[in-house]
């Protein structure tokens, strides 16, 4: 598999990945994983660029998080909590996330250095409102958070809506890097983004074994491939894809969609 951080290489990066690999025989163990990289941040040498994927997230909750977090819902929450194993396989990311912020601090890197968070689908599922979950192209699929820090790139603190998909990650490395992207030509570098600036409408693309889908701007196609049906929903109004519609809300959606699946490498 590919990441982001791949062509910076040929820029005069450092570069690793840990985590995720196939031939990655380490036990599935983020603590093991933090350290890995942070043996390879000590190693100095001028810039690097990092790939970590975590497996936090999928893994089973630790008992004593699970017992912390379960102790923090019990005396705080009035309401009953969706889940205290995820908030605690979410503070046990965070923590390991804490260890290399804090190294980067402390080595005086941190003001200099481009954090990118996020993930490469939706959990298993609920996701919150949303529908669907990982391996899913629905919402509760494709749509994850991404967190940027970046204090060479902007001067405050702001939230965005404007969606935006992994290959935009690697044109804007590539935009800091001055490297060749190595992404589709659709993609677009995020440093506009972090100045307040949004992007024009574009199509945003999905596909799996079973369905693709189209996004433009707030409209959205879901195809199921195997039967054909069409799925239109309107993310402003619903985002939760609870209501929608089997007529185009855009004229030439499916026909754009099912163009793109048949350029697209297979």
């Amino acid at each position: 598999w590919l990441t982001a951080t791949d062509g910076l290489a040929a820029a005069g990066y450092r570069t690793a990945r840990f985590g995720g690999q196939p031939t990655d025989t380490t036990a599935y163990s983020d603590g093991a994983l933090v350290q890995r990289t942070l043996g390879f941040l000590r190693q100095g040498g001028g810039r690097w660029a990092v790939t970590l994927r975590l497996y936090g997230p999928r893994a089973p909750a630790r008992p004593e998080l699970r017992a912390y977090y379960q102790e923090i819902i019990d005396s705080s929450h009035w309401r009953p909590y969706p889940s205290v194993d995820y908030a605690a396989r979410v503070g046990d990311v965070d923590a390991r996330v804490g260890q290399l912020v804090d190294y980067l601090r402390e080595s005086g890197q941190l003001a200099t250095t481009l954090l990118v968070f996020t993930s490469d689908g939706g959990g298993p599922g609920p996701n919150a409102y949303l529908r669907g979950g990982s391996g899913s192209l629905y919402e509760g699929g494709i749509r994850v958070p991404l967190i940027v820090h970046y204090p060479e790139g902007t001067s405050e603190r702001r939230a965005q809506t404007t969606p935006v998909t992994v290959d935009d990650l690697a044109a804007t490395l590539a935009e800091i890097a001055a490297a060749p992207a190595g992404a589709p030509t659709t993609a677009r570098s995020l440093l506009p983004t972090l100045h307040g600036l949004t992007f024009a409408p574009r199509p945003l693309y999905w596909a799996s074994r079973t369905a693709a889908a189209l996004r433009l701007g707030d409209h959205k196609l879901y195809l199921d491939r195997a039967s054909g049906r069409a799925e239109y929903y309107d993310l402003a109004r619903f985002p939760d894809e609870g209501r929608g519609s089997s007529e185009e809300p855009v004229a030439g959606m499916r026909a754009q969609l099912e163009a793109w699946l048949q350029r697209r490498p297979r």
